[in-house]
């Protein structure tokens, strides 16, 4: 496996909501789960190509949506 950055405390937020929803997640979907924080579409955005630079998740494309999907489990990035 290879190594990456730690997360910050809002990456590992988002990670948990994407280990515990069924994959893959939009982030339409992360928008209204953290809609008590104010975020906007962009600051979602950016914390998605954080992810997937650190290799935490993937990206595919479909139609205008990005989908996410985790690329290690809960367990793995533990260790």
């Amino acid at each position: 496996m290879e190594e990456f950055q730690s997360l910050s405390q809002s990456e590992m937020e988002i990670m948990q909501v994407i280990w515990e929803t069924a994959a893959p997640v939009t982030t339409s979907y992360l928008l209204e789960v953290f809609s008590h924080k104010g975020w906007k579409g962009q600051t979602i955005a950016t914390f998605m190509a954080r992810l997937v630079e650190k290799g935490l998740l993937t990206v595919t494309r479909q139609g205008k949506s990005n989908l996410y999907t985790p690329e290690l489990t809960r367990e793995q990035y533990r260790q």
